[in-house]
């Protein structure tokens, strides 16, 4: 008589990328001190909402916490002004040749907002365009920074973000555009120098 294995499965875990995540950090540093504030905000999304001629992306929230990844003294001086970052306007445009573009801002922390253009077509993320839209630090910040002998500070975002094809594709559908998307994930990761901020003036 044979004996008949028996396999235990013990903590086996499935993990899935949600259809549509975007993930941002945010580098603020000194280059002639070493100094470095560095954290990471993360935002996903199940799908494209479509009706009467607008899209909009439904997120699971506008606003996400900051994962902090540096320590030492500048980031416990302006982590407080950084803890979470809003997305405080989204546009979603979906053409008839396929192209579409996702139009973001977000609102850092008072007085500093910045804006992420990203544009794709049917088969690919072609495109992300991070810019600062405004760049007036809150009097408090500009006074914590100069506390620990900061004038001015370099500002690096990275930007990673992927969506699902077929997404794109049932939201054109439901604005009468007929296209074939790719429909596994399409994705796309760039980081980018914002300039400098100034420390300056009341």
């Amino acid at each position: 008589m044979f004996a008949i294995p028996t396999v235990f499965l013990t903590g086996l875990t499935f993990v899935s990328d949600p259809p549509i995540k975007l993930d941002f950090t945010l580098s603020i540093s000194s280059a002639s001190d070493d100094l470095e504030y560095n954290a990471k905000y993360s935002w996903d999304a199940t799908g494209i909402d479509a009706n009467n001629g607008v899209t909009s992306i439904q997120w699971s929230s506008k606003s996400a916490s900051a994962k902090i990844n540096s320590q030492g003294q500048l980031t416990e001086t302006i982590k407080s002004y950084f803890e979470s970052v809003t997305i405080s306007l989204e546009t979603t445009l979906l053409q008839e040749n396929g192209e579409w573009s996702i139009n973001l801002q977000k609102q850092l922390c008072s007085g500093v907002s910045m804006g992420v253009e990203i544009n794709g077509d049917e088969s690919e993320v072609s495109e992300i365009t991070p810019y600062l839209i405004s760049s007036i630090m809150p009097v408090s910040l500009k006074s914590a920074l100069r506390s620990i002998g900061l004038y001015e500070v370099d500002l690096v975002v990275k930007i990673e973000f992927h969506i699902r094809g077929d997404l794109l594709e049932e939201g054109a559908r439901n604005l009468g555009i007929v296209i074939d998307f790719w429909t596994g994930l399409v994705s796309k990761t760039v980081e980018v120098s914002l300039g400098t901020l100034s420390a300056l003036g009341d």
